[in-house]
């Protein structure tokens, strides 16, 4: 039985002429449980099977909590209807790639619907180590989206969402060809829990803008749904969200909502 890094060097190997050193630039290709590149440039796979490729370690950012939190909500079905949204645009053994991924619920939950190779990339190294965990038919990196291990026009699709993104490194791994899909949230997007927070309701204006700036004939789909929340996952709720963090300890996260409104938007690079 192979082992997870030997899995993922077949996986990498499979990308031969599609990967290239984040540092330096220069091809890159798998050997036994690392990635090298021409230079010299060498990422060793860690047991699980993930590759670092950060020059140096983000700080700050999301926690252990959130995201396991966030995978047993992916998992339990609130974001079923988006996932059913992507995929009939994700290409069958295409490269799919999830720029700014997490704990890479949402890669995982495609994987479920559609045979792909896909990448989930993240700056947040908890993320990488739990989606490394949770899924050996996907690769993960902890890495830097504006510098990714990928040639020019590499990629089939591009998901980033609910994350920051890079248009330009986007544009360049999926070239003309290739499809951009960034989900932003909607208006009522996790309205209940701002209700409980007194958060104000998000606007995704500026962002959209930014866009459609850099994909000028691109296109969006709107979907929303309310999600009947399972008695066991709500604590989750209130711990997988950045909305609640400021308030612990204010919050009987025993007492949350008991629905949840999923508001989402998602914008292709490109009509289809």
């Amino acid at each position: 039985m192979q082992s997870k890094i030997q899995l993922r060097t077949a996986m990498w190997n499979n990308l031969a002429g599609s990967i290239r050193c984040p540092f330096c630039e220069e091809a890159a290709e798998a050997e036994e449980g690392a990635i090298v590149c021409r230079r010299g440039h060498r990422f060793d796979m860690a047991k699980k099977g993930q590759l670092f490729m950060l020059r140096r370690p983000a700080s700050g950012g999301y926690d252990d909590e959130l995201f396991a939190a966030r995978q047993r909500v992916i998992r339990a079905g609130f974001y079923g209807p988006m996932h059913e949204a992507l995929e009939p645009l994700l290409p069958e053994h295409g490269l799919v790639v999830d720029a700014g991924c997490g704990e890479g619920s949402h890669l995982i939950m495609l994987r479920d619907r559609k045979t792909f190779s896909g990448i989930g990339i993240d700056n947040a190294k908890p993320g990488i180590e739990q989606a490394a965990a949770a899924d050996s038919r996907l690769m993960w990196v902890t890495g830097d989206i504006t510098s990714m291990p990928l040639n020019d026009q590499a990629v089939d699709v591009l998901l980033n969402v609910f994350s920051p993104a890079s248009y330009q490194e986007f544009k360049r791994v999926t070239g003309e060809d290739g499809l951009v899909v960034k989900a932003v949230p909607g208006p009522r997007y996790l309205q209940e829990i701002r209700q409980l927070t007194g958060e104000k309701s998000h606007s995704s204006q500026e962002v959209e803008e930014g866009f459609f700036t850099a994909f000028p004939n691109g296109t969006v789909q709107h979907l929303q749904a309310d999600w009947r929340v399972p008695p066991e996952r709500t604590a989750d709720v209130m711990r997988m969200t950045p909305l609640t963090w400021k308030h612990r300890g204010m919050l009987n996260e025993t007492e949350g909502p008991d629905k949840l409104t999923l508001d989402v938007r998602l914008l292709l690079s490109k009509p289809l």
